[in-house]
This record gives structure tokens, sequence and C-alpha cells, in this order.
């Protein structure tokens, strides 16, 4: 089962469901070509007893970034956004926003990464179609207190 804040509700039935909103892709309810991921699915492998996540109730992963879940705890209305892999390693944590004023912040311009994430490591590549030199950046550790 799913549940749904009263934002994320009506982002979903009003706005998208799911793929590219600005900088952030969520994911969608129903599977698409460009991604096999669905909040469903999504939140059925990592709440699975036997994934050994040891998942919190009523988290859903809305989106990925930077190899962490972006998720909303479903638990009150209010959505606190929280972000990490859930391991031992990187802990979930929160920077306070909720889904409201991360929605706002997205559509506003600001950069959740860096907001979310420790500083960020710059690294050139070489792209092997172009063969030209390019700057990839890095985020580091998801940043914020300790949840829940």
């Amino acid at each position: 089962m799913i549940w749904w804040t009263s934002l994320l509700r009506r982002i979903y039935a009003e706005v998208t469901d799911g793929g590219w909103l600005l900088q952030v892709f969520l994911f969608p309810v129903t599977a698409r070509e460009e991604r096999r991921e669905t909040l469903v699915s999504c939140y059925a492998a990592v709440s699975d007893p036997g994934s050994g996540e040891g998942w919190p109730e009523r988290l859903l992963p809305f989106c990925e970034r930077n190899r962490s879940w972006v998720c909303v705890d479903c638990r009150s209305d209010r959505g606190l956004v929280v972000v990490g892999s859930g391991d031992d390693s990187d802990p979930f944590v929160t920077n306070d926003r909720n889904v409201d004023s991360w929605f706002r912040a997205v559509l506003n311009g600001v950069d959740l990464s860096a907001e979310m994430f420790e500083a960020a490591e710059v690294k050139s590549l070489i792209n092997p179609f172009t063969k030209g030199t390019e700057t990839r950046t890095v985020h580091g550790r998801p940043r914020g207190r300790r949840w829940p």
C-alpha cells in the first residue's frame, strides 16, 4: 500500500505522473519505456521484509539523486523530505524541508543537490564519443540531521 501526502497526491494527479520536472526525475506511478522504476516498484523493493533493508514504515521514495533515495515521510501530511540509502553507512537524514518547500525550491531553481549533499568533487572525464574533456560533479554524502 502506498501512502501519500495531500501535496504529493496533487502533483501526481494534476501536474505529472513522474518524469522530469525541471531538474528532478520523479518516479512515475506507472512504468514507462525510459524508466522501469515506479513509485510502487521502488517502495515494494525496499519495504520487502526479505530485502534486508529494514525500511521505515510509510517512507516513500519518490526520486533518486546522487545514489541516494529522496523520500517523503508519509506518517504525517506535512511530508518531511528524507534523503539516504537507509544502510548503516549512509543513514537517512533530513534538513527539515517538507514536500511543499522542496517542490517550491525545485520550481525556483534552487540547486537542491548542493543543499542536500556534502561538498562536491569535480572530475574531468574524456567523452568516449567526442574525445573532448568534460567535467562532472560528484556529490558526497547526504547532509542534515539524522532521521527519525
